[in-house]
């Protein structure tokens, strides 16, 4: 949907989606989508895989990238994160935006990552692929929902009966150094939890330090490279990092 980068203050976000092998062999179009956006309300990423056996699953995955990114908006007055009611609220939107069509053929999974104007960061997940905090002692927190998923069959927008299937992490404060990646399970599912945090450091220091349209070329390019060549799936990746104290990033 939204391919850029975001700036704000020591903040950074970038990303990219390209279609999977199989969509590029049948002339389809990605069904993943994600959006980076900032602004007096703080910071927005989101990561977005339409479901594909649904009938509009790009169009859901699209909403479902402004319906956060809406949300968050609606909620920074607030002082602090109500994630409850944040939750519901981006269910709502999505729910009457994609109207007439219906949810079930909409369905979507929805990764995302915020920070608010007072510092505060929110992590959450529904649906598969993965979200991972890397803090800057060398730790890794993954954002990881209680409810098990057997096969293909996840959860998300248009299938969730309540806000509790999703995961969520926060934090008071975004520390320096610390990133978020997000990425759907093209390429969520080749990546072994013991190599995310290598695999995060990889992606900053690659592409960080490019200039932003030089960077979305040469991030698509990789993710059309990748190494797992029987991997079907479309591929999104984005990143949040916090690179104060980074002086090598341009």
């Amino acid at each position: 949907m939204c391919l850029q980068s975001d700036e704000r203050n020591d903040l950074l976000c970038f990303g990219a989606s390209v279609a999977g092998p199989l969509h590029r062999q049948e002339k389809k179009g990605r069904q993943d989508a994600w959006l980076a956006a900032s602004g007096s309300y703080g910071v927005v990423l989101v990561v977005c895989d339409g479901m594909g056996s649904r009938s509009k699953s790009r169009f859901g995955a699209d909403v479902a990238c402004r319906a956060v990114r809406d949300a968050i908006r609606a909620h920074a007055h607030a002082g602090r994160a109500y994630v409850p009611q944040l939750l519901r609220l981006i269910h709502s939107l999505w729910s009457v935006r994609i109207l007439p069509a219906a949810a079930d053929d909409c369905a979507t999974t929805c990764l995302f990552a915020a920070v608010f104007p007072w510092g505060q960061l929110v992590v959450a997940q529904l649906g598969d692929g993965m979200a991972a905090l890397a803090n800057p002692d060398g730790t890794l927190a993954f954002v990881e929902s209680s409810e098990r998923v057997f096969g293909n069959v996840t959860t998300g927008l248009g299938i969730a009966r309540s806000t509790a299937e999703w995961a969520v992490l926060t934090r008071d404060v975004f520390s320096p150094g610390s990133a978020v990646m997000l990425a759907t399970d093209g390429i969520s599912d080749d990546l072994r939890h013991d190599s995310v945090m290598e695999f995060i450091a990889h992606v900053i220091a690659e592409y960080s330090s490019m200039p932003p349209k030089r960077r979305s070329r040469a991030l698509r390019s990789e993710l059309e490279r990748w190494p797992t060549p029987h991997h079907l799936d479309d591929k999104t990746l984005a990143v949040l990092w916090n690179r104060r104290g980074a002086p090598t990033c341009g």
